[in-house]
């Protein structure tokens, strides 16, 4: 457990270099296009969703931010199958997106 954690420690550095902007809108790039992209997916312990806004500018360069995530872990109390979970992660992106 020890190994894993100063594994965990020596990679923490390379996270001071991930910059998240919490703005979506920059007047002064022409925006080509622009594309909401939301993934779901679930595991039997787990389900959840991500959503993400692509901007194509002018000049072919582009951005992505990161506007929302959700997860649920899995009750416990009743059996449910991946399908079913598929299908909850599934609703839980669209209820997200709304």
């Amino acid at each position: 457990m020890l190994t894993e954690y100063n594994k965990f420690v020596s990679i923490l550095p390379i996270s001071e270099n991930i910059r998240l902007t919490r703005a979506t809108h920059d007047p002064s790039m022409a925006r080509k296009s622009t594309e909401l992209h939301i993934f779901s997916d679930a595991s039997l312990r787990a389900y959840g969703c991500v959503i993400y806004l692509h901007e194509t500018f002018a000049d072919n360069s582009f951005k992505i931010h990161f506007l929302r995530a959700k997860s649920r872990v899995t009750p416990l109390k009743e059996q449910w199958n991946i399908h079913r979970l598929e299908l909850v992660a599934a609703l839980l992106a669209a209820r997200l997106a709304k």
